[in-house]
């Protein structure tokens, strides 16, 4: 009548094959398999009454696939010491799991750099989601998710390089999306988000190379634009985004976003009116022939705006 199954096998590091468990009343399976770097096999395990899997199979190297597992219990697949299959690197595919009580999963996905695709989970709760899918090298497309819940979105798909469209999705509630597209070289398409309650967007698209025109974005209370779209080098449309009053940080914004673009681009006129800080917001844009600053700048920075 186990109930705690925390760290069992941690740094095995030999072990290939797991037995069969009786793990039907276990609540508790964090770090279980963790650092398994030999396991091939995990058994159809009972999970049903599992409330906490944070780090059960991380840095399980030789783990190329997993069964279905009931999870429709669980609330926390993330968080210290990280993501329930972070680091699984031979991980080749994920069955269908019931995610919708799932409020943390900071890292879960991390560095699953086989990983193809993704079921369509239910993130109904999902509060915390930091590095949830980050450097899932091989994904190429994603489900249309919604994320209601979700605060914290800080690199949740940075350093996916494969993925090409990011699909339409809502997350009223995200505060902070810092890095969060983060080197997502291939992504070629992006969708026009309403992002009533984000504060900062922090290098969020950072060389997003393939990037070439940026939608209209939402936000309400955006105060952080630091190197937000910094290096995508190719981007020939940056509308007018209506709601950018709020936003006191733009160093780097927008340095080089147009850097190698061919043909005509267009960069629509944004407020400045309550800039604080543009240190080479515009910097490295020899395809800029329009300055994009629509109101007054208070700035106390300006170094380098249009160097």
């Amino acid at each position: 009548k186990w109930t705690d199954f925390m760290s069992l096998f941690e740094g095995c590091s030999s072990l290939k094959t797991l037995p069969m468990l009786h793990t039907e009343n276990g609540t508790m399976f964090r770090k279980m398999c963790t650092d398994c770097s030999s396991l091939s096999y995990i058994p159809h395990w009972d999970l049903g009454k599992g409330k906490d899997l944070a780090g059960m199979f991380k840095g399980c190297v030789s783990l190329p696939t997993v069964p279905p597992f009931d999870t429709s219990s669980c609330t926390v697949t993330g968080g210290p010491p990280k993501g329930m299959f972070e680091g699984c690197t031979a991980l080749q595919s994920v069955p269908m799991m019931d995610m919708s009580k799932v409020t943390y999963a900071s890292g879960m996905f991390a560095y699953c750099h086989s990983l193809a695709a993704f079921p369509p989970f239910n993130w109904a709760k999902l509060q915390d989601g930091l590095q949830m899918f980050k450097e899932c090298k091989s994904v190429t497309r994603l489900p249309t998710w919604d994320f209601p819940e979700l605060t914290n979105g800080m690199w949740m798909f940075g350093g996916m390089d494969s993925l090409v469209e990011f699909p339409p999705c809502k997350m009223p509630k995200v505060t902070d999306l810092s890095y969060a597209w983060y080197k997502n070289t291939a992504m070629s398409m992006f969708p026009a988000l309403q992002l009533p309650e984000c504060t900062t967007v922090k290098q969020a698209w950072h060389t997003c190379t393939s990037l070439e025109v940026m939608p209209v974005l939402t936000f309400g209370k955006l105060e952080n634009m630091y190197g937000a779209l910094m290096q995508c080098k190719n981007l020939r449309v940056i509308p007018r985004w209506p709601t950018t009053r709020t936003v006191k940080e733009w160093t780097s914004a927008f340095d080089a976003a147009m850097s190698t673009t061919t043909g005509t681009v267009s960069f629509g006129l944004l407020d400045f009116g309550a800039a604080e800080t543009m240190k080479n917001t515009f910097a490295n844009n020899a395809k800029l022939t329009v300055c994009p600053i629509r109101s007054a700048l208070p700035a106390s920075n300006l170094d380098c705006s249009f160097m």
